[in-house]
Parts: structure tokens; C-alpha cells; sequence
């Protein structure tokens, strides 16, 4: 079993731009201070510019996932880091947030800027690697309202795309994959 580190109380409002966690006030996208904080579609991701991780929340979309569902998805994340796609997950942590307890990840901190010259992901081998992996799917709700629940069948070629939106880099500047949200699971 996981162990869970539980955190305090976050203080978060999409309008504003600091977090405040643990105490600790992040700043939006600024990485010329010491605690930043980065916002995508889905998470959150909390960073001291000194350590070599962060904390990763899903909170964006107003949803309180099943600590199950967090699960998964450290397990997605382990999948993913060993088969070289993915950010190292190195735990599961809790904070209380609008009076409800948020199940998150303790990850890698990655980076916009190591992007080298000759560091491209490779997407070929990430889809055929996801495609080996039992069970393994990433719901496109997108596709699925134009195409129906089984487009992935339909059209093999646009299941697990990455954009370049979705790819940052480690400290070696090898690309890796930060897109791994609640739409992915694996069924059993």
C-alpha cells in the first residue's frame, strides 16, 4: 500500500494568481521565485524552485476524485516513467480544499526550457508502447461526442496523440509526456 502525505489546507481560485499551500504562497507561472505554480486543463502543479519535485493536484475542473482514481493514475504515471515516456511519480498526497479531502501526486518537477535541438518525443513509439500496455485507454470525450464511445476504433491513428502542449523536459532534457489526467484508466 502507498503511503500518503497529507498536506494542509489550499487555497486556490482560478481568477487569482497565487496558491497558497501549506503555508506557502505560489506564484502563477513566474520562475524567478522561489514557489511557483502551474496550471493546466485539469491539474495544478505546485514547485520549490529548490527541490526536484512537485505537487500535483486535480482540482481545475471543480471534481473531487475517488482516492481509487488517484491510484490509477500514480500507476499510469509508474507505467509511463518506466517505459521512458513519463514523469518519475514518487507518491500520493492529500490536502483539504474547499472543505473536501484532494487526493494528488508527488512527481518530477519538469521543464519548458531544456527542450534541445535533437529531443523530440517520440510519438510513434509512445502510442505503440500504450497500445502493448492491457487495458490501457485515454477517453477523448472530444472524439467521443463526434465519433461515438468506440472512435478510437474508427480512427486507431488519433488515440494517445500528444501535443506539444503536453511534452516538457527532465533535467537530461529528455522529453516526457505531463499529460496523464483522470480521462486516462485502465480497465480491468
Amino acid at each position: 500500500m502507498t503511503s500518503i502525505a497529507h498536506m494542509n489546507n489550499l487555497t486556490w481560485d482560478i481568477v487569482k494568481t497565487e496558491v497558497t499551500f501549506n503555508n506557502i504562497t505560489y506564484k502563477s507561472n513566474i520562475y524567478d521565485v522561489k514557489f511557483y505554480y502551474e496550471q493546466g486543463r485539469h491539474a495544478i502543479f505546485l514547485s520549490n524552485k529548490s527541490e526536484n519535485h512537485g505537487y500535483k493536484f486535480f482540482i481545475v475542473k471543480g471534481i473531487n476524485y475517488e482516492y481509487s482514481k488517484i491510484q490509477e493514475l500514480y500507476e499510469i504515471h509508474k507505467l509511463m516513467f518506466l517505459g521512458g515516456f513519463g514523469v518519475e511519480v514518487y507518491g500520493l498526497c492529500s490536502c483539504y480544499y474547499e472543505g473536501k479531502n484532494h487526493f494528488g501526486l508527488i512527481v518530477e518537477k519538469l521543464y519548458r526550457d531544456l527542450k534541445g535541438d535533437k529531443n523530440t518525443f517520440p510519438l510513434d513509439e509512445f502510442k505503440s508502447f500504450c497500445r502493448s500496455v492491457k487495458g490501457l485507454i485515454k477517453r477523448e470525450y472530444y472524439y467521443e461526442e463526434i465519433y461515438g464511445k468506440d472512435w478510437y476504433r474508427m480512427h486507431p491513428q488519433m488515440e494517445f496523440n500528444v501535443g506539444e502542449n503536453n511534452i516538457m523536459y527532465n533535467l537530461n532534457g529528455q522529453p516526457k509526456i505531463i499529460d496523464i489526467d483522470p480521462r486516462w484508466q485502465i480497465k480491468k
